[in-house]
């Protein structure tokens, strides 16, 4: 007896993940799946996976929906350039998809920190095209903050506009801040991206993106009339997005303007990067018309100013 509870003790029984109901899939429309994934304590993962949707005609996206399990610090999908079915290791975008601002994949959906539930519905006669079959990819990034190990898995769900005509093209766009990012060894940095509209758009939503050293996210629109406070927060993990209802008119020429304050505890600097232990300063949401407004900052400097 006692040699058969040493053998239990030395041999523990293998990790089970904890049940977790999937969400059903869109009546019309498609869902896509991050297959589960262990993770031992403490471990961090972010792998591209690439997929083509299984869908036979074009369709127009009205609403988005992002679940998953606890541990996932984000999920980027973005519309491939080329048809693939495999999956890598990546920290964001590969390079071979963005060699430089003018080429980065059309994005879909972004979740921010530590995200597990997330959606998007656009207002009628909004809605996100998507070509049939169109390559994917699903970037995503799990953390095992926890003592123990943990299971991540994701599903997104495209639902699919049912009515006839043809609505207004909505895009997501990205505003960031890259190289800016400088926090010393035991100090602290505030950090200022003003970012400029090429064209008249309608805004429906933003959501901010920091890591575990950001203490604080702030942002507003600048016009000739002012500026206009939009958002303040002092959570880097599961921030909330900010929705309008009704929407924000901007006009050319208008701002967005955010800053991101960051405090940093440890004995190294720390820069903008890709891991949880790295920062970030990013601000992204959905507007319309699709013109270009994808990536600022440092993907295009001509639209962004640093303080």
């Amino acid at each position: 007896m006692l040699l058969a509870l040493l053998a239990c003790a030395l041999d523990p029984a293998p990790y089970e993940a904890p049940p977790f109901d999937a969400p059903a899939a869109p009546e019309a429309g498609i869902q896509l799946h991050v297959p589960a994934v262990e993770l031992a304590a403490g471990e961090e993962r972010e792998r591209c996976l690439y997929v083509a949707t299984p869908h036979d005609a074009d369709a127009w996206v009205s609403r988005i929906e992002l679940v998953a399990r606890p541990g996932l610090h984000h999920a980027m999908l973005v519309k491939a350039p080329e048809a693939r079915t495999d999956e890598e290791d990546c920290f964001g975008i590969p390079e071979a998809l963005m060699d430089d601002y003018t080429s980065v994949p059309e994005p879909v959906f972004a979740s921010s920190t530590q995200v597990t539930e997330e959606a998007v519905a656009f207002p009628d006669g909004v809605a996100l095209p998507l070509a049939a079959h169109q390559p994917m990819m699903i970037d995503y990034h799990l953390l095992n903050t926890g003592d123990e190990p943990m299971t991540g898995e994701v599903w997104i769900n495209l639902h699919f506009r049912e009515a006839d005509d043809e609505p207004e093209a909505a895009r997501l766009y990205v505003m960031a801040n890259i190289t800016g990012i400088d926090v010393p060894a035991q100090g602290e940095q505030t950090l200022t991206t003003t970012c400029s509209f090429p064209s008249d758009a309608t805004v429906l939503s933003l959501t901010p993106h920091m890591h575990a050293h950001g203490r604080s996210f702030t942002a507003s629109v600048v016009s000739p009339a002012g500026e206009t406070p939009l958002l303040d927060t002092t959570r880097w993990e599961n921030p909330e997005t900010t929705w309008f209802d009704p929407t924000l008119a901007v006009s050319a020429g208008d701002a967005i303007r955010f800053t991101c304050a960051y405090t940093n505890d440890g004995d190294e600097p720390i820069g903008f990067g890709p891991t949880a232990d790295d920062e970030m300063c990013m601000l992204f949401g959905y507007h319309w018309p699709a013109d270009d407004l994808l990536w600022r900052a440092d993907y295009d400097p001509s639209a962004c100013t640093v303080e």
